[in-house]
This record gives structure tokens, sequence and C-alpha cells, in this order.
């Protein structure tokens, strides 16, 4: 390294040299970005860290440009960004897991499990995450000291955040820890903060029963025969809080729910808003529980039709999804299973990558009960995803920031709003699948309620022959106006 002053060949600033190669000096910021930059070599075409390169932009690796220090003199590694001269950026980064977690610096056994997990993150975001992470550092280093288990309730106690999960998922992956579902282990932590909300006792006891006996043991059941999906917890946890809503509501009117009558039953769901009909398993249940008279009453919900887009917009969102290199991968591929195939953000989230097989005749994607061909504009940017995210290691087709866990409905949902991709749009999808295949047909192929497609064509259709109706008597009726008129 030198100090002396000089333009960098590089960038033209005048900094100070950082060191000087046979081009000239460069400055400490190229010094660096050209350590970090990866690839393969433009004249030996192997995969190397490319510090160097020629007149006309060609990225040349050490070997190929003469420049020394590029060898991680630890690991041995020719193709590891570099952190400093001799060193590359994932052993400097395990230097400091290992300062960090363990006492020696030749860890074995539970501590060496722990410092492989954390090296498995970003190297140039780990050093970052050491300084910012004092309680989990606290968790790991008295575990990897013997001192105390690691445990899913040790990690619950520093808190329900990004961090923590991330951190969970990577020491079950790594078979640390026990596998346990994720969402059920959210909705456990959501209820105890519910619970501890609710000051009347008698109204705490009756949540709580109504949590735990009947909307998490359906939860469980849902696992184990593999039909849990996202928006189950959703839902359960808005028809919780409706119940607590209710009895809260009873409280404040001097009504015990055991005293409940019709005409307090009517007038909750007569006024306030809509999120009132939540209420409707929560009184259904206690009935049922002899919680409250039998005899009650509830409505009828009726939704309301779902609003589509016009057909024009609905081909525009499209054309642009198939054509519009400016969105990520992810988004189009996304986008387009929503707008062509009526699959809800949910569903799209969660697909795995054995769901989509790929030959050399057809792309597939496994979506309800059979398997179904992708068309040929949307098959060439899955069989793309596919393999630029097959080297992630993980079996989710749409990976999340959380280890092992796709991403997120929501996150991905707000994504593809920005594109156009709206529930509009969807319903659009599905009223055209509908009037291109069978009802019960389509059902199955695409993981619809076959009663709720039964229903949707049966009002399309219905609704196909009004307008039609009504336009040969507009055009019956043409003729004779035109005469009256004239």
């Amino acid at each position: 390294m030198t100090s002396a002053v000089g333009g960098c060949v590089r960038c033209a600033r005048d900094r100070p040299a950082a060191c000087r190669w046979a081009e000239g000096p460069l400055c400490s910021n190229c010094y660096r970005a050209a350590g970090r930059r990866v690839g393969d070599c433009d004249r030996c075409g192997l995969h190397r860290v490319l510090p160097g390169h020629d007149d006309t932009g060609g990225r040349w690796c050490a070997g190929c440009a003469n420049i020394d220090g590029f060898v991680c003199t630890r690991c041995g590694a020719v193709d590891e960004p570099m952190s400093t001269i001799g060193v590359c950026a994932r052993c400097r980064a395990r230097n400091h897991v290992v300062v960090a977690i363990c006492d020696d610096t030749e860890p074995s056994g539970t501590a060496l499990a722990i410092v492989n997990v954390l090296c498995t993150r970003s190297p140039w975001t780990l050093h970052k995450w050491l300084a910012n992470s004092p309680d989990l550092i606290a968790e790991l280093r008295a575990a990897a000291a013997g001192r105390q288990e690691l445990s899913h309730a040790g990690l619950d106690a520093l808190g329900d955040t990004r961090r923590v999960e991330h951190l969970r998922q990577l020491l079950v992956a790594a078979g640390l820890l026990p596998a346990r579902h994720h969402q059920l282990a959210l909705f456990d932590r959501w209820c105890q903060r519910l619970f501890a909300t609710i000051d009347n006792i008698a109204h705490r006891q009756t949540i709580t029963t109504f949590a735990t006996w009947h909307h998490r043991r359906r939860l469980a059941a849902a696992i184990d025969n593999g039909t849990l999906k996202p928006a189950s917890t959703r839902g359960t946890r808005r028809h919780i809080r409706a119940g607590r809503n209710f009895l809260t509501w009873l409280e404040h009117r001097d009504v015990a729910l055991a005293d409940c009558r019709q005409a307090d039953i009517d007038r909750w769901f007569s006024t306030g808003n809509t999120t009132r009909w939540s209420a409707l398993g929560f009184i259904t249940w206690a009935r049922s529980q002899r919680l409250c008279d039998r005899r009650l009453q509830v409505p009828i919900y009726r939704s309301a039709t779902p609003a589509t887009v016009g057909h024009d917009h609905h081909v525009t969102v499209v054309a642009r999804l198939l054509h519009d290199d400016t969105i990520t991968l992810t988004d189009r591929v996304a986008g387009l299973l929503v707008a062509l195939y009526a699959q809800p953000v949910t569903r799209v989230s969660r697909l795995r990558h054995d769901a989509i097989v790929i030959t050399d005749q057809q792309v597939t994607a496994e979506i309800g009960a059979e398997r179904i061909v992708l068309d040929d504009p949307i098959a060439p940017l899955v069989t793309r995803l596919v393999a630029d995210s097959a080297h992630s290691g993980s079996p989710w087709l749409f990976p999340g920031v959380t280890a092992g866990q796709p991403r997120s409905a929501h996150g991905l949902g707000e994504r593809l709003r920005r594109h156009g991709v709206s529930k509009g749009v969807r319903i659009a999808a599905f009223h055209d699948l509908i009037e291109q295949v069978p009802a019960t047909v389509l059902a199955e192929l695409i993981d619809y309620n076959p009663v709720v497609v039964a229903k949707r064509a049966e009002a399309l259709a219905a609704q196909w022959n009004t307008t039609q109706h009504c336009a040969s008597r507009s055009r019956a009726a043409q003729p004779k106006m035109s005469l009256d008129r004239a």
C-alpha cells in the first residue's frame, strides 16, 4: 500500500493511491471494488476474482493481469471477493464470528456448528449484524460455551423480530433446533399478546378457550394434512379479535354473554363497520357451547360481487409483464400466474421448485390437482426463473428474506400492485377462464372451490343472457323510435 497522492487511473479522482498496478495508481474505492468483482475472466475463461481489465473494457483475473494478493492465504479461494490483501471477505467474516461467539480460536462441537450457521450470511453484512445483535450474540455464546441449551423458548424471549426469526430458521435448517411450524408459532405468540390485553378474567377465559380449542386445533389439523394456507391464520386472528371486541361491547352495555338477547345481536350487526361480521364465528361457537342462548339468530353474510377490470386493461397488464424487461423476473412470473391463471398471491408466493417440471417439449406447473401446461409466452420466463433461483438452495420458487421461508404474500402483493396486478386483474382472468373451460374441469385445474366456480359461471351466464336480451330489445326498438321521430 502507498499513500502517494495522484489521480486514480479508473475514476480519475485526485485521491491517495491505495496500490500501484501496471496500469497505474488506484484509489481505495476502486481497489475495493476491484477485489469484490467476481466472474468469468474474459481472457482465460476461468471463474475468478477480476481485479484487472484491458483497454476494451474486458475483465481479467489476477493471474492474467499479473496482480498479486488475490488468492486467500487462509482458505486458498481464488473466486471469493477479497476483503484485504491475501484474505477473502468470507474468511475475515468467519474470524469476526469466532471472536464474538467462542472463547477458543478453533471452535468444535456446538460452537463450530453455530459458527458455520452464522457464516452462511453475506460476509458484507455479517459484521454489522454482529454489532447490532447483542442479545442474540449473548444467547449463542452461552450455547456455544455449554452454559445453556439452544431452544425455541430462548429465542422467543428475545422478541418477535425479523432478525430473530431469520436466525431461528438458519438453526432449524442446520439441525441445531427442532423444526416447528412457523405460522403456528407466530399464531401462538400473537394469542398470548392478545390474551394479555383482556382485563376481564371471564372474557379472557372465554377467548382463550375459543382460540385454543376451536381455532388452534383446526390449524394444527390443517398442518397435519398439508392444507394450511397463509390466509388461514390471518382470518383466524380476525375472528378471534372480533370475538374479543364483541365481549367488550357487551361489557360496555352491562350485558354478560350468558344474558345476551336477540336485540343485542341485531344492534351489534346493524351498527358499526363491516369488521363486525367477523364475530359470526364466535357467536355461533358460543351458542354451540351453551355460553349464550342457543335460540339466538345471526344474519347471513352475503359477500358483494368482486369487482373486475375491463378487458383492455387486463390485456395491457399481461402484455407489460410479458415484454417489459425493466420489471424483475420474479415479479413478471408471479404477476403472470395471477393475471393469466387467476392464482391468488397467497398461493403463488408458496410455489416450490418441484411444482415446476421442465422438459424439451413443455413446461408444466402443479397448481391444482393436475399439472397444467404453461403457454409459450410465460414458459420461457418460468424456465429462466427456475435456472436463476436454483443456486439459492431454497425449495421455494420465490424465496423470502427469512431463511427457509417463502416470500410473504403481503410483500409480493404490494410489489405486483405497482405493476398493475390487482385483485380486479385476477378476477378478470378468472372470468376469462370460465368462458373457456367447463366449471367442473376449471375448479380442479386451478384449485378453486367447485361451488364457487359453478356459481360464478352461472352468474356470468345470466349476466351475458341479460346483456344480449337487452341489446336485442334495443336493436328492435331503434327502427320504431326512428320512425316515430321521423
